[in-house]
């Protein structure tokens, strides 16, 4: 997963919009507990993205509402997490993932060494994180997520996507049954 032009042109426009937007609201994704160990492998072993992607456009990581400059951060089962490309004017300058004004926002950047403690899940149990996507990057990942799996809430689906929803598969519960499980063939 490098660019959206890495997306099969498999999904009529209608869906990718409505994907792309429940993306900007929040989905819950499952892993394993090692491939949630921390940020990092989270998003490339228990999402498939390749870290060439990471470095180059996601500009900004948030988990649970701070800043985030290093995938080494841990992660725990409920963290939330988002991501953007470059963002624009003074806030997403200091945003920035190791950026010059990364300095004005010392107080809410979680780093590996102030990171809250977090048990580790054991392997092989399911975590679910939930991932909020922002401009250009819920467009690059909206067709490889659904391909992958997510959970969403019902209200938050639109009616293209909701062809795809059926039962999630055998393993993980989904953490809150209302949820549809949503997953391209």
């Amino acid at each position: 997963m490098s660019t959206s032009s890495d997306a099969p042109p498999a999904f009529p426009a209608a869906m990718l919009s409505e994907a792309t937007a429940l993306l900007r609201r929040g989905v819950l994704l499952p892993a394993r507990g090692e491939d949630a160990a921390n940020l990092g492998l989270f998003l490339t072993r228990g999402l498939g993205l390749e870290p060439a992607y990471l470095e180059e456009r996601v500009q900004t990581l948030l988990r649970n509402g701070l800043a985030v400059d290093d995938f080494a951060v841990p992660l725990a089962a409920g963290d939330r997490l988002a991501l953007s490309a470059a963002m624009p004017g003074v806030a997403g300058a200091a945003l920035r993932r190791g950026g010059w004004y990364a300095a004005m926002r010392a107080g809410i950047t979680q780093r590996p060494d102030n990171a809250p403690s977090v048990p580790s899940a054991p392997a092989g149990a399911t975590v679910w994180i939930e991932l909020r996507c922002f401009n250009s990057i819920a467009e690059d990942l909206a067709g490889h997520l659904l391909r992958r799996g997510l959970a969403a809430r019902p209200d938050d689906v639109g009616p293209s996507l909701r062809r795809l929803a059926t039962a999630p598969p055998a393993g993980p519960a989904l953490p809150e049954p209302a949820l549809l499980w949503l997953m391209a063939c």
